[in-house]
């Protein structure tokens, strides 16, 4: 199919619905020019979805959008306008492209690069699934990394769920044997570690739990390699045995996946409210 293009010069809302389309369409562009001013799409299924260009002001959301590709996201909206858009149902990873405003931006299951505006905006990324490693430019002291709690079995110190209504208590961790302590649920390692490899080999036997881990589960984790970056881990485990309180225990094996990247950042920098629990 075509392309679709709205734009609403006056006072006005637009709910397109749900468009499934065994076809590719060939654009979105999206342009309000007054702050109250909506544009909604609650679904969008494709084969594939071209450029996605959204500017002006008002409230634009794009719901969940399934397909094997999306081309670049581009938003131009002013301080006043929000922009939602949800990518976890597309396959490859998506360039994403903000300014100012409020922005909602779900990553999807490939590896996106997203690059929020410089000082300006508060945007919030949402992390459904670890699949693809994002790579976030320009984040700032106002925005926000939110995870999926229960869909990515993430849990605390103490092994509860992390729902949405659980409170974010990070432990900050300097390259010594440390105890967990019951509500902590973000983990931000201070001192730099190689690889991947260097931080689970260091979680395996320097991190101990008050509450065994008898039972699957995940942890967020915030590290660097030294190079002025900080990566986002999900580390997930298996169930171990009863008396099983480190990720090196007998009968725990855990996986160690970076789901995002946030360049020019340090752990030293981010804070509770950086973090949120969806």
């Amino acid at each position: 199919m075509g392309s679709i293009s709205i734009t609403l010069a006056a006072t006005g809302a637009v709910d397109v619905g749900a468009i499934s389309a065994a076809q590719t369409i060939g654009g979105i562009e999206l342009a309000t020019s007054v702050d109250e001013s909506d544009v909604t799409f609650s679904t969008i299924g494709a084969s594939a979805v071209g450029a996605i260009s959204v500017a002006g002001a008002g409230n634009l959301t794009i719901g969940k959008i399934t397909a094997t590709s999306v081309g670049q996201v581009t938003s131009t909206l002013g301080k006043s306008g929000q922009f939602i858009i949800d990518l976890s149902g597309v396959t490859t990873g998506v360039k994403v492209s903000l300014n100012a405003g409020t922005n909602v931006v779900t990553t999807s299951k490939g590896a996106d690069r997203i690059e929020l505006g410089a000082s300006t905006g508060s945007d919030t990324i949402r992390f459904e699934s670890a699949a693809g490693t994002d790579v976030i430019a320009n984040f700032q002291t106002t925005d926000v990394l939110a995870f999926r709690g229960t869909a990515l079995d993430i849990n605390n110190g103490s092994g509860a769920s992390a729902t949405a209504d659980m409170a974010i208590d990070i432990s900050v961790v300097v390259m010594a044997a440390t105890s967990m302590s019951a509500t902590d649920n973000i983990i931000i390692l201070g001192t730099a570690l190689a690889n991947n490899a260097a931080v689970s080999a260091w979680l395996a036997t320097n991190l101990t739990f008050g509450t065994a881990l008898d039972s699957t589960g995940s942890f967020v984790i915030a590290w660097t390699d030294g190079y002025g970056d900080t990566n986002i881990n999900l580390i997930t485990h298996t169930a171990g045995s009863a008396s099983a309180v480190t990720f090196g225990s007998a009968g725990v094996v855990f996986t160690n996946t970076t789901m995002a990247t946030l360049t020019g950042v340090t752990p030293g920098a981010l804070v509770a409210a950086n973090f949120d629990f969806i």
